[in-house]
């Protein structure tokens, strides 16, 4: 969600571009850009992108393979040389073009995270004077602006930007973005128990139940990243009923896999494993459940069930999903996870405070039945091919081990993560 308004390019939509080439002329040359950078052979990927542009400079594959090299440079410590290929986009695509949105996004992102506060605002000045006129575009950029201004330090400054854009908004989805980049201030002031009062408040104030289902989310995080399992254990039981309501009322059965996967998302954040558990099985054993979905949920279960010391039962569901999903490199993991628990390093038990505590208290979780949907209002589930992840490894199941990880971002938007 917040890579719509601050612009953050993705991998997803550099692959996207490479897909929709067709396959001569130019196309050609960029199609074996795509797969180099996909090989992860970036010298080669980066002759190649360099070699196209020479070419081709006007073409629309040039464009691309300015994306193609900034994100290599980028990643090599190179910032000043990403900006020039992204320059480059920017001459040649409007604010108005998806191509120019993305490259100003992402020079204002290196700018910001090389700390180059200065010329990240010079830039959005820069095409804030320029689209003066166009209230969405003009919009965005401020809220990219409060977004660098948080990332400087001036997160209180930054925060009273997007709380006048959040009481302006009549839009619930534009009000989620909002409440998650002042999510984000606090994250970098570093102070979660006064964002837990702060949305706290909040909730006392939402207008609908979209709101009030997000802001429970958010206060419940943040209660627990505070380690006050008091207050996160009441708002995760708040959280479990707003969504449990919205499960309810939902017709559609994928969106309504959608919540309880965003639910036992907070659950697994705030230690709540036994309630996380039991929403993910649920939602595994739906037999309309999307693949796309499927692939998160077992990978999901298998660090919960890691977490809660239970390696056997964790290997026995990646062999069941192997046999659910027989074209999936699931059963290779089964194997890899069995010779991981033999050496001792499946032993991920998570032994934090809020995990202790939920453990000991009775379970938190609606009711699973909720997940029941009408076949025809349900997509049917596919056969096969399930999207595969990396069995995590010790260390991964570690960081994932604790509700109070500041690195992992509060309650995210009620879409796949």
């Amino acid at each position: 969600m917040r890579k719509a308004i601050v612009y953050v390019l993705g991998l997803g939509l550099l692959v996207a571009f490479l897909a929709a080439c067709s396959s001569s002329g130019p196309a050609e040359r960029l199609e074996k850009v795509g797969k180099l950078f996909q090989q992860n052979d970036y010298l080669g990927a980066r002759l190649e992108a360099k070699e196209l542009i020479l070419k081709y400079p006007d073409s629309e594959e040039a464009i691309v393979a300015h994306f193609v090299l900034a994100q290599i440079y980028n990643a090599d410590g190179q910032p000043d040389e990403a900006l020039s290929e992204l320059n480059q986009v920017l001459s040649r695509k409007s604010q108005k073009e998806q191509e120019g949105i993305q490259a100003l996004g992402f020079s204002i992102d290196i700018l910001k995270r090389t700390k180059r506060y200065e010329e990240a605002y010079r830039l959005i000045d820069k095409y804030q004077k320029q689209y003066a006129d166009d209230h969405l575009t003009s919009l965005q950029l401020s809220v990219a602006r409060a977004d660098v201004m948080a990332e400087a330090g001036e997160t209180t400054s930054a925060r009273g930007i997007l709380e006048g854009f959040l009481r302006e908004s009549t839009s619930p989805l534009e009000r989620k973005q909002f409440r998650q980049l002042i999510a984000q201030t606090f994250l970098r002031d570093h102070d979660p128990a006064t964002a837990a009062h702060y949305f706290e408040t909040m909730y006392k104030e939402a207008a609908t139940d979209e709101d009030r289902r997000d802001i429970a989310l958010r206060t419940a995080w943040f209660y627990a990243a505070a380690e006050d399992y008091d207050n996160a254990r009441t708002w995760t039981q708040k959280a479990t009923e707003e969504f449990a309501k919205a499960i309810a009322s939902e017709l559609d059965g994928r969106q309504k896999l959608m919540l309880a996967q965003v639910l036992a998302n907070l659950y697994g954040h705030v230690g709540n494993l036994q309630g996380a558990k039991v929403l993910l099985k649920a939602i595994y054993d739906t037999p309309f459940a999307p693949q796309e979905q499927l692939a998160r949920v077992i990978n999901d279960m298998v660090v919960t069930l890691l977490r809660m010391g239970k390696a056997d039962e964790a290997v026995e569901f990646v062999r069941d999903a192997a046999k659910r999903f027989p074209q999936s490199p699931l059963a290779q993991q089964a194997v890899q996870m069995e010779t991981l628990k033999a050496q001792g390093k499946l032993d991920t038990v998570d032994t934090s405070p809020l995990v202790m505590r939920f453990a000991a208290d009775p379970l938190i979780a609606p009711d699973v039945k909720l997940l029941a949907a009408d076949e025809t209002t349900s997509p049917t589930q596919g056969t096969q091919d399930v999207p595969s992840e990396r069995t995590p490894t010790r260390s991964e199941s570690k960081e994932t081990s604790t509700a109070a990880t500041a690195a992992t971002s509060p309650a995210s938007d009620e879409t796949t993560r």
